[in-house]
C-alpha cells in the first residue's frame, strides 16, 4: 500500500463501485470496510453505484459536492474509476481520494499529491499462489 504522508481529512465518505458489481464479495467487502470506519468515526457514508462513463456526474451532481460543505472522501473500489475521480478532484480540490488498485496512474497521483492511498491487490497472491498451493497439496 502506498500512502501520501500529508493526507487530507474527510468529513463524509463515498465508496464508488460499478453498478453491475455492487454485490460482488470482494468489492462489497471493501465498501463495507469503508462504511464501518465511517460509522466508528461518526461520519456520513454512502455507497455510490455508477459506471466509468457517469462517475463524474454521479459524484458531483447527485452527491452535492458543489455545496461547499467540507471535504468528501471518495474511496474507489476499483482503479478503473481513477481517471474520472481525478477529474472531480481537479474541479473540487477539497476531495480526499483513495483507491483499491496500484498502477502507474495511482503511483503518479500519490507522488503529485492528488491521491491519499492506493492498495495493491497482489493478484499473484490472491489468485495464482493459492491455486498452486492447493494443487501441490492435493496431487
Amino acid at each position: 500500500m502506498l500512502v501520501r504522508p500529508s493526507s487530507g481529512k474527510a468529513d463524509r465518505f463515498y465508496c464508488v463501485v460499478a453498478e453491475q458489481e455492487m454485490d460482488l464479495g470482494n468489492l462489497k467487502a471493501r465498501c463495507d470496510g469503508v462504511a464501518d470506519a465511517a460509522q466508528r468515526a461518526g461520519l456520513p457514508y454512502q455507497r455510490v453505484a455508477t459506471s466509468v462513463d457517469t462517475l463524474r456526474d454521479d459524484l458531483i451532481k447527485a452527491r452535492g459536492f458543489d455545496d461547499g460543505a467540507g471535504a468528501p472522501g471518495i474511496i474507489l473500489s476499483d482503479g478503473k474509476f481513477l481517471p474520472g475521480a481525478l477529474s472531480v478532484l481537479a474541479e473540487y480540490p477539497s476531495v480526499v481520494l483513495g483507491t483499491f488498485d496500484l498502477d502507474e496512474l495511482s503511483v503518479e497521483a500519490i507522488d503529485d499529491g492528488r491521491l491519499v492511498f492506493a492498495t495493491d491487490q497482489f493478484r499473484y497472491l490472491q489468485g495464482y499462489l493459492p491455486l498452486a498451493l492447493l494443487t501441490a497439496n492435493v496431487v
